[in-house]
């Protein structure tokens, strides 16, 4: 009996922790040659939050005064614009190395979407 009370207890921590990815009509990747450039992507579902970093956990970003999102982390730069459309801007590479940022989005918990932008 304990451990199915134990269970039933522990079972709602999980799926909080479980969050459901979709892509949202956006792409899970984003490349960009080392010369680096914009791209821009409208996806099929509007985004509350979103946030850019680098694999070591950290990240930066931030809402700008006109209502417009920005996160500027290193190399690049992503702008929400309206709740759908996202815009990428990445500075040229001149390090030689092919570098990646993740982006998590998120339109509400427990939905969240992810992409991962590649540079040559």
């Amino acid at each position: 009996m304990k451990k199915i009370l134990l269970f039933i207890l522990i079972l709602p921590l999980f799926r909080i922790s479980c969050a459901d990815e979709i892509d949202g009509g956006y792409p899970q990747k984003v490349y960009f040659p080392k010369e680096g450039g914009a791209k821009s992507y409208t996806g099929e579902v509007g985004i509350a939050w979103f946030d850019i970093g680098d694999y070591n956990g950290s990240s930066g970003g931030k809402e700008q005064d006109d209502g417009s999102k920005v996160a500027a982390y290193g190399w690049l730069t992503v702008i929400l614009d309206g709740r759908t459309t996202l815009h990428f801007i990445a500075e040229p590479n001149t390090t030689g190395k092919r570098r990646r940022q993740s982006m998590t989005m998120n339109r509400g918990a427990p939905v969240y979407m992810k992409i991962e932008i590649i540079q040559d």
